[in-house]
């Protein structure tokens, strides 16, 4: 196993599916593991990306 593919794995980790619906992690190359996470990261921040304004409305946070 290459140390890409390790770091790709460790990363992965953080993100879970139900079982028997995720992708099967062992049958991807690299380089779709890469993809796969990239996508992963990019749904969870923009899902995760608001904060509520003084009015207590959702607004996207800037920061991010």
């Amino acid at each position: 196993m290459t140390k890409r593919r390790k770091e790709l794995l460790k990363r992965l980790e953080n993100f879970k599916s139900v079982p028997g619906h995720g992708p099967d992690i062992n049958a991807k190359t690299d380089d779709e593991l890469e993809l796969y996470l990239s996508l992963l990261e990019a749904m969870f921040k923009r899902a995760f990306c608001q904060v509520d304004d003084e009015e207590g409305v959702s607004v996207e946070d800037d920061r991010l």
